[in-house]
């Protein structure tokens, strides 16, 4: 006598898989794919005479809250990295709120002299319901804003009394 293969499962009342959920898996891949992503960083750079990478630091941090960039726990000296908060500014239509974050490295280049990089990064608030509810923000990603990088870069080269780049 030959074993008799193992029953199938029996379906239990109700656990049936809906028809259309091998459609909807790819579809919210997709759709996840195409959401808005961090854009690559843009970097506004510099070469300055610099004592040391903590002056670095300092200047840049000096540097950030003269813009209204808090600071915070965000400075790393063993990274050589200044990161701010989040400086938010809400508006009461959709995607026009935007918060901004500024963020300088400082990468030695020769004995007293570092390489300045500052970039700002930018999201908008898409919330269509309360725009002005920050606990209801979403946040999309938008372009890094440039001017604003090029604005601290002057700053910090200006309190290291490096001269300052025209154009």
């Amino acid at each position: 006598m030959s074993p008799r293969p193992p029953a199938p499962c029996p379906q239990r009342p109700g656990t049936r898989r809906p028809r259309w959920l091998p459609a909807a898996v790819p579809a919210l891949w997709l759709a996840g794919c195409l959401s808005p992503r961090e854009p690559d960083p843009t970097w506004s750079e510099a070469d300055a005479a610099i004592a040391s990478r903590r002056l670095g630091l300092e200047v840049a941090a000096q540097a950030f809250e003269s813009q209204g960039y808090q600071i915070g726990t965000g400075l790393d000296t063993t990274a050589g990295r200044v990161l701010s908060q989040w400086k938010v500014s809400l508006a009461p239509f959709r995607g026009d709120g935007e918060r901004k974050r500024a963020e300088a490295r400082l990468e030695p280049v020769s004995s007293g002299r570092y390489r300045l990089q500052v970039r700002v990064q930018v999201q908008a608030n898409m919330n269509l319901s309360d725009p002005l509810d920050i606990s209801l923000a979403e946040w999309e990603w938008r372009p890094e804003d440039t001017v604003a990088a090029d604005i601290l870069l002057q700053k910090m080269l200006a309190l290291l009394g490096e001269p300052l780049e025209q154009g």
